[in-house]
């Protein structure tokens, strides 16, 4: 009788200076032995990364280190592996959101590409200044699928800004 492996789900994936941080629900299956982490860098052929030997329950995370997260894009997938080696059908292909910022003399105006991974989504956008060191959702809150872009009005001279975007899966 054939084992049937279900498919990996990714929950979320972020971008740091240089680290893709992917996290993922672990596969329920009795005999699951692991997880297969692909990376494909600007579109090239994916390629594999890490597997991970995980028969844990639960939410499991990965670091992606050491990348040029400034001018490279990155799209990973996940596969579950059973203890007789056969690998499951891959997770949708997730596309890390890249950020950039245009500051002008009263507002910073925050742009990124869109994301492609989760089928119904939304962003929260968070900043990051040298005065409030932790990251504090900002713009309102909620934005949609359409959206690429906001303005930051609320700045102040002489403060450093970071900005984050974060997608979260609606389903």
């Amino acid at each position: 009788m054939p084992i049937v492996i279900r498919q990996g789900t990714v929950r979320a994936i972020s971008r740091g200076v240089g680290v893709v941080t992917s996290t993922y629900n672990t596969n329920t299956e009795r005999n699951r032995n692991g997880y297969k982490i692909y990376r494909s860098v600007n579109g090239a052929p994916f390629k594999l990364l890490q597997l991970n030997h995980v028969t844990a329950l639960g939410l499991q995370v990965y670091k992606d280190q050491g990348l040029n997260t400034l001018d490279s894009n990155y799209s990973y997938y996940i596969t579950v592996t059973d203890s007789c080696g056969n690998e499951g059908a891959p997770s949708d292909i997730h596309t890390v959101v890249n950020v950039s910022v245009t500051a002008y003399n009263s507002s910073n105006t925050v742009t990124w590409n869109t994301y492609d991974g989760f089928t119904n989504w939304h962003y929260i956008i968070e900043r990051y200044t040298s005065v409030n060191p932790s990251w504090v959702a900002v713009g309102g809150g909620i934005f949609n699928k359409l959206s690429t872009t906001w303005n930051d009005s609320d700045i102040i001279c002489d403060v450093v800004y970071y900005y984050r975007i974060k997608t979260f899966d609606d389903d």
